[in-house]
């Protein structure tokens, strides 16, 4: 996951994917969690609204967490 967030950050987005298939949706979940935090402490709150607007509601994000969990656990336990 380190070298495809590096090859996200870096602009290769089929790098990142090659090495590891979810790393998009986890780097841009990380990416709208890090800009919520800092427009809170900035008190933007206009960012914050949109960045509501954007995020899907809190199921499906804990779905696509979960199933980035699982992608990484099978890639461990079967070492690919």
């Amino acid at each position: 996951m380190t070298r495809a967030f590096c090859a996200l950050g870096h602009g290769e987005v089929w790098r990142a994917v090659r090495f590891n298939a979810l790393s998009p949706v986890l780097f841009l979940g990380a990416a709208g969690a890090w800009t919520s935090a800092w427009a809170t402490v900035l008190r933007c709150d206009r960012v914050n609204a949109f960045l509501l607007r954007l995020c899907p509601n809190a199921v499906v994000a804990k779905v696509m967490l979960a199933l980035v969990g699982v992608w990484w656990a099978v890639r461990l336990v079967g070492g690919f």
